[in-house]
Protein backbone atom coordinates (compact mmCIF):
# COMPACT_ATOMS: atom_id res chain seq x y z
CA UNK A 1 0.00 0.00 0.00
CA UNK A 2 0.94 3.68 -0.33
CA UNK A 3 -0.33 6.99 0.60
CA UNK A 4 0.31 10.69 1.29
CA UNK A 5 -0.72 13.15 3.87
CA UNK A 6 -0.65 16.66 2.62
CA UNK A 7 -0.66 20.00 4.66
CA UNK A 8 -3.72 22.13 3.76
CA UNK A 9 -5.24 19.02 2.42
CA UNK A 10 -5.33 16.13 4.70
CA UNK A 11 -4.45 18.11 7.97
CA UNK A 12 -4.77 21.59 8.83
CA UNK A 13 -1.43 22.54 11.11
CA UNK A 14 -2.88 24.91 13.02
CA UNK A 15 -5.20 22.43 14.12
CA UNK A 16 -2.67 18.78 14.28
CA UNK A 17 0.53 18.76 15.62
CA UNK A 18 3.45 17.43 13.11
CA UNK A 19 3.82 14.09 15.64
CA UNK A 20 -0.07 13.24 14.72
CA UNK A 21 0.28 14.19 10.95
CA UNK A 22 3.44 11.64 11.17
CA UNK A 23 1.31 8.91 12.81
CA UNK A 24 -1.91 9.63 10.80
CA UNK A 25 0.38 9.40 7.58
CA UNK A 26 1.80 5.50 8.83
CA UNK A 27 -1.16 4.24 10.23
CA UNK A 28 -3.68 5.35 7.01
CA UNK A 29 -1.32 2.03 5.19
CA UNK A 30 -1.46 0.16 7.70
CA UNK A 31 -5.35 0.44 7.97
CA UNK A 32 -5.38 -0.85 4.16
CA UNK A 33 -3.13 -3.37 4.55
CA UNK A 34 -5.46 -4.60 8.01
CA UNK A 35 -8.51 -4.27 6.07
CA UNK A 36 -7.30 -6.79 2.87
CA UNK A 37 -6.73 -9.41 5.94
CA UNK A 38 -3.19 -8.67 5.95
CA UNK A 39 0.34 -8.32 7.84
CA UNK A 40 2.22 -5.34 7.80
CA UNK A 41 5.90 -5.68 7.21
CA UNK A 42 8.24 -2.64 6.55
CA UNK A 43 7.84 1.00 5.21
CA UNK A 44 9.59 3.47 3.55
CA UNK A 45 8.66 7.13 4.47
CA UNK A 46 9.14 9.92 2.39
CA UNK A 47 9.06 13.39 3.48
CA UNK A 48 8.93 16.77 1.62
CA UNK A 49 9.09 20.05 3.43
CA UNK A 50 10.17 23.53 3.98
CA UNK A 51 13.38 24.14 5.53
CA UNK A 52 12.08 24.92 8.92
CA UNK A 53 9.70 21.83 9.08
CA UNK A 54 10.23 20.32 12.76
CA UNK A 55 11.07 16.83 11.19
CA UNK A 56 12.01 15.86 14.96
CA UNK A 57 8.02 15.98 16.39
CA UNK A 58 7.22 15.12 12.70
CA UNK A 59 9.55 11.40 13.18
CA UNK A 60 8.14 11.22 16.60
CA UNK A 61 4.69 10.50 15.27
CA UNK A 62 6.11 8.25 12.48
CA UNK A 63 8.44 5.87 14.79
CA UNK A 64 5.50 5.84 17.45
CA UNK A 65 2.86 4.47 14.83
CA UNK A 66 5.81 2.00 13.66
CA UNK A 67 6.75 0.70 16.51
CA UNK A 68 3.23 0.00 18.07
CA UNK A 69 2.27 -1.88 15.11
CA UNK A 70 5.60 -3.85 14.44
CA UNK A 71 6.22 -2.53 11.04
CA UNK A 72 9.72 -0.63 10.86
CA UNK A 73 10.56 2.26 8.92
CA UNK A 74 13.45 0.93 7.04
CA UNK A 75 14.23 3.74 4.12
CA UNK A 76 12.78 6.62 2.59
CA UNK A 77 13.50 10.46 1.19
CA UNK A 78 13.97 13.87 2.44
CA UNK A 79 13.40 16.73 -0.13
CA UNK A 80 12.31 20.35 0.31
CA UNK A 81 8.92 21.26 -0.86
CA UNK A 82 6.91 24.75 0.13
CA UNK A 83 4.17 22.36 2.65
CA UNK A 84 4.58 19.34 4.36
CA UNK A 85 3.97 16.24 2.79
CA UNK A 86 4.51 12.39 4.23
CA UNK A 87 4.33 9.66 1.51
CA UNK A 88 4.50 5.88 3.47
CA UNK A 89 4.54 2.83 1.05
CA UNK A 90 4.09 -0.10 2.93
CA UNK A 91 4.70 -3.82 2.56
CA UNK A 92 2.67 -6.92 4.03
CA UNK A 93 1.97 -9.76 3.52
CA UNK A 94 -1.61 -12.28 3.72
CA UNK A 95 -2.09 -15.96 4.68
CA UNK A 96 -4.44 -17.57 1.77
CA UNK A 97 -6.43 -15.12 -0.41
CA UNK A 98 -6.37 -11.35 0.37
CA UNK A 99 -9.96 -9.91 1.34
CA UNK A 100 -10.67 -7.44 -1.57
CA UNK A 101 -13.22 -4.93 -1.41
CA UNK A 102 -14.85 -6.67 -4.82
CA UNK A 103 -16.13 -9.39 -2.47
CA UNK A 104 -18.35 -7.78 -0.79
CA UNK A 105 -21.90 -9.14 -0.82
CA UNK A 106 -25.18 -7.44 0.91
CA UNK A 107 -25.18 -8.91 4.53
CA UNK A 108 -21.78 -8.60 4.96
CA UNK A 109 -19.89 -7.09 8.46
CA UNK A 110 -18.06 -3.42 7.59
CA UNK A 111 -15.36 -2.85 10.20
CA UNK A 112 -13.68 -0.39 10.87
CA UNK A 113 -10.25 0.79 12.49
CA UNK A 114 -10.98 4.21 13.94
CA UNK A 115 -13.93 6.65 14.96
CA UNK A 116 -15.87 7.35 11.57
CA UNK A 117 -14.81 11.21 10.84
CA UNK A 118 -12.07 11.10 13.00
CA UNK A 119 -9.53 11.94 9.83
CA UNK A 120 -11.60 14.88 8.76
CA UNK A 121 -11.30 16.25 12.30
CA UNK A 122 -7.93 17.70 11.58
CA UNK A 123 -9.16 19.98 8.73
CA UNK A 124 -11.90 21.34 11.88
CA UNK A 125 -11.69 23.92 14.35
Amino acid sequence: AADAVVEGVHADLSLLGLDDLGWRAVVANLSDVAAMGGTPGHCVVTVAGPPDLDLDALYDGIAAAATTYGCPVVGGDLVDAPVAVVTVAITGWVDGPPVLRSGARPGDALWVTGPLGASAAGLRE
